[in-house]
Order: structure tokens, then sequence, then C-alpha cells
């Protein structure tokens, strides 16, 4: 007797991965505020992929934007403002996700 050929299936294609997720990086890595109500700015840039993002921080620092979404090469500028008591004195840093990088905030005492 002879064997008939086993049939080879034809592999399926597999779906197309979604875009790897961007990363971040941060200009400048340390900011001043002089006094309660200033301001200061640093960007961020999404690097290699579209990046969603949140930045948190101690009480007395108001953050905009908090968070938002980026697409690949995007860079967005994130201004940081000395609210309310202000924060602690000396050095607060935000943490920036994904990633968990910082941005140091450098809050000198008043007096």
């Amino acid at each position: 007797t002879t064997s008939k050929p086993t049939p080879t299936k034809s592999p399926t294609p597999s779906p197309s991965p979604p875009p790897s997720p961007g990363t971040l990086s941060e200009s400048p890595a340390t900011i001043r505020i002089p006094d309660l109500g200033d301001s200061a700015t640093f960007t961020l840039t999404a690097n290699g992929g579209p990046v969603s993002f949140t930045i948190t921080g101690p009480t007395g620092l108001s953050i905009a934007p908090a968070s938002g979404d980026m697409t690949s090469s995007e860079t967005v500028t994130v201004t940081v403002t000395a609210v309310g008591n202000g924060p602690p004195a000396f050095v607060n840093d935000l943490t920036l996700d994904p990633g968990g990088l910082t941005v140091q905030v450098d809050y000198p005492p008043r007096g």
C-alpha cells in the first residue's frame, strides 16, 4: 500500500504586533522655582513610539499638563507652578511615568 502524503497546513499569518510603546526623555532634569506663584517649565519628548504619560509631584506644585498622550517624536512643554503654601523647601522630585524618570524642582526656603 502506498501512504498518502499528509497535507501540510499553511501557517496562519500572525496579527501584526501593536507599535512598541515609546520612551520619555525630559529636558532639563532640574528646574528652579524661586518663589510662591512663580513657574518653571521643562520639555517632555516621546522617543521611538507613542507614549501616554503621567507626572506626579508633592502638594504645593501645580503641574500642567499632568498627563497626556504623545505621538512618536512629539514634544510637550510642562509648566510647574508653586501654589497654595508651596512645596516643601529645597528639593522636590516630580515622577514621570512610564520610565520612572524624575525632574528635580529646586524651591529655596523663604526668609
